[in-house]
């Protein structure tokens, strides 16, 4: 039998602790696709509302720092790279590469690009100060 900080909760299972960041990883890649559209259905949109107002409320301004952890598609990095300007830098992180992919997508569609670095980043240890 394993000690109790040895395993966690995965949904309605109990894992390993060293797999469950490779777990989280499996699940966002398969849906990472289709992520935008399964946060509309499930929240109703509500998703939308929250996101501009966790945007207003960061206080940015032009030519500051942001990092966005577990960024995902980019919906907050869009919004905070429009507040930080050309001379400002937002991060994108995230520990799912295709989450990641499908966000500098929608960031290059949005026509977001020039003050925003993309890391694959697991949020629990972050490279950065």
């Amino acid at each position: 039998m394993s000690r109790s900080g040895d395993t966690t909760h995965f949904g309605y299972e109990q894992v390993s602790t060293a797999d469950k960041a490779g777990r989280v990883r499996d699940v966002f890649d398969s849906v990472a696709n289709r992520y935008d559209v399964m946060n509309d259905l499930m929240s109703l949109g509500v998703h939308r509302i929250w996101k501009r107002f966790t945007i207003a409320q960061t206080g940015l301004r032009e030519g500051e720092r942001a990092l966005d952890v577990a960024g995902g598609t980019g919906d907050l990095t869009i919004g905070m790279a429009g507040l930080v300007g050309r001379s400002g830098e937002v991060v994108l992180t995230d520990i799912n590469e295709n989450m990641l992919r499908e966000g500098r997508g929608r960031l290059a569609d949005a026509g977001v690009a020039g003050n925003v670095r993309y890391a694959v980043a697991d949020a629990e240890r972050l490279p950065f100060q």
